[in-house]
């Protein structure tokens, strides 16, 4: 759907560029159609008063003027000078003159920026001619913005009908289908960030509507605010791994911990890619996630572990990339806590979001109480277990 918006924006903007070409085209024919017509008067007005009578080649050039103000819109004013002044003036308009043609003192003027003064020189009559026309006709102009809109408006109902389709696909898309592979059963991320424990063997998975809404609207940390999107089959590959390393660290009774690095949106810039994947050695590679962010799992190691890590190398990672721009760490562990990938992702974004936020330090870790923990799943249990219905028989 993006990618659909920045085609549309492009188309657009092509259409409004070709409209600007159009007007330019459209004004360099008008202003070489005034400069011709003007050549052509000048040529008239020269083979008139080329004859021996000046009182008659005057006459006949005022016929002429007068037929050309009738016949030629284009024409506003004209003006004919000898060496004593104004010879002959004819307009559509006095605004067009400047001066008085009676005191001896007259020129035209314009009174549109669309509009243009010729001055011509008649050598072999010994006058000067000027003649005030439109380089750009206003209907001109008016005819090719109207095409203009004709070409916007139909553009916007294309726009829409492919909108209504692609809305039209995405409602009937079919759901994905469900796995059957072995998983554990864990409480809602909302009830306090920790899940309750116990295991469904060859059951068929089946979506909640809370990961299904969370998937659509995007991952929002504690404090509501929504989390940098990643795309579905990103996240999937991700959590896969992050589980994998959650189950390795159960079994063997280590800590886990997950650090999430990006710069500030605003900054404009990228991290630099090798100095990312050198950061914490060659065996811990990065998975990365957009343009500004990366995703480290940090195998047996506590939060203050990989707290200690990030300070030491985050001078190492601003020095290789050379900039001046923001940089911010986010971290969480397992911390003893049999949980997620989704509930340790969740916190990890979340204490980025904190390190973004924060006017003191640019690296965040998010600190899970275990006793907490364990409080809540001994009460998710409830008296419900086997030693507590012994106990009760044994009363």
């Amino acid at each position: 759907m993006l990618a659909y918006t920045w085609m549309a924006l492009l188309t657009l903007g092509g259409l409004l560029g070709y409209t600007g070409y159009l007007v330019r085209e459209e004004a360099r024919e008008e202003a070489l159609e005034a400069e011709r017509l003007a050549f052509r008067v000048r040529d008239t007005v020269a083979a008139i008063m080329s004859s021996a009578d000046r009182e008659k080649a005057v006459s006949a050039v005022r016929s002429f003027f007068d037929s050309l103000l009738r016949e030629e819109d284009r024409v506003l004013a004209l003006l004919i000078t000898d060496e004593h002044g104004p010879l002959l003036v004819r307009a559509r308009s006095t605004s067009f003159l400047e001066g008085s043609p009676e005191q001896g003192t007259a020129a035209l003027v314009r009174t549109h920026f669309l509009q243009g003064v010729h001055d011509l020189r008649i050598q072999e009559a010994g006058i000067g001619l000027s003649v005030l026309t439109w380089e750009v006709r206003p209907e001109a102009v008016a005819s090719i913005l109207r095409r203009s809109f004709l070409w916007l408006a139909a553009y916007a109902v294309v726009h829409t009908l492919v909108t209504l389709l692609f809305a039209l696909i995405g409602r009937h898309r079919p759901a994905r289908p469900a796995s059957n592979r072995e998983e554990v059963r864990r409480a809602p991320p909302d009830e306090g960030g920790r899940e309750s424990l116990g295991r469904t063997e060859g059951k068929e998975r089946k979506p909640a509507e809370g990961r299904e809404t969370e998937r659509k609207e995007g991952h929002r940390d504690e404090a509501g605010e929504p989390a940098a999107p990643v795309t579905e089959v990103a996240e999937e590959f991700i959590l896969a791994r992050i589980q994998h390393d959650l189950d390795e660290a159960a079994r063997e009774a280590e800590d886990l911990t997950l650090v999430l690095g990006t710069i500030s949106p605003s900054a404009g810039a990228t991290l630099d890619e090798e100095a990312v994947e050198r950061l914490f050695g060659p065996e811990r590679t990065p998975v990365k996630l957009d343009e500004q962010t990366f995703l480290w799992v940090l195998p047996a190691t506590s939060i203050q572990e990989g707290l200690s890590l990030v300070k030491q190398a985050y001078p190492r990672l601003k020095e290789a990339s050379g900039a001046d721009y923001p940089m911010y760490f986010g971290l969480s562990s397992r911390n003893g806590r049999l949980l997620g990938a989704e509930v340790l992702l969740k916190e990890t974004r979340s204490a980025l979001k904190r390190a973004v936020r924060s006017r003191h330090t640019p690296i965040f870790g998010f600190y899970a109480d275990p006793q907490r923990y364990w409080k809540h799943i001994a009460k998710a249990q409830g008296p419900s277990s086997s030693l507590e219905k012994e106990a009760g028989g044994a009363k």
